[in-house]
């Protein structure tokens, strides 16, 4: 991230942990969450993605 010129965390602690509860270790999982994550901060002009963000991801992901 450094040598992409990201100095700050991308996810907050709290995002984090949303991510872990729904992925439960599933590098798969992790990555549907991230990237959709991401995508969703970057369409809201974000520069920190946070645990409402997530949890509406997991939503979609969900069918919800």
């Amino acid at each position: 991230m450094q040598v992409a010129g990201r100095t700050a965390p991308l996810f907050t602690p709290e995002a984090v942990e949303e991510i872990f509860q729904y992925a439960r270790g599933l590098p798969r999982q992790i990555n549907r969450v991230c990237t959709g994550s991401l995508l969703a901060a970057s369409l809201e002009q974000k520069d920190l993605v946070d645990q409402r963000l997530v949890l509406r991801v997991i939503a979609d992901l969900n069918g919800g």
